[in-house]
């Protein structure tokens, strides 16, 4: 089945500027393993080392499954008088 993926701007250098892409899989990491197979280095921005997501949320319906990323931001900063 495919599953129609919506790209984040961040992401699409991967996908050739594409905002949408289809790809398929039984499961999260099936999908993810998939899109990379297509889009070369897709999952090394989503998927760390220790296979834990890198500040990307996903949601999943039975129709298609959106990857959105969030950027990294400092928890606290200091300030200097």
């Amino acid at each position: 089945m495919a599953i129609e993926v919506r790209v984040p701007t961040i992401l699409r250098s991967y996908t050739g500027g594409s905002k949408v892409v289809e790809g398929s899989g039984d499961t999260l990491s099936g999908l993810i393993d998939d899109l990379d197979s297509r889009h070369n280095g897709f999952k090394g921005r989503l998927i760390t080392p220790r296979a834990a997501c890198t500040g990307s949320s996903t949601s999943t319906s039975t129709t298609r499954t959106s990857v959105s990323w969030a950027r990294s931001t400092p928890s606290s900063t200091t300030a200097t008088p």
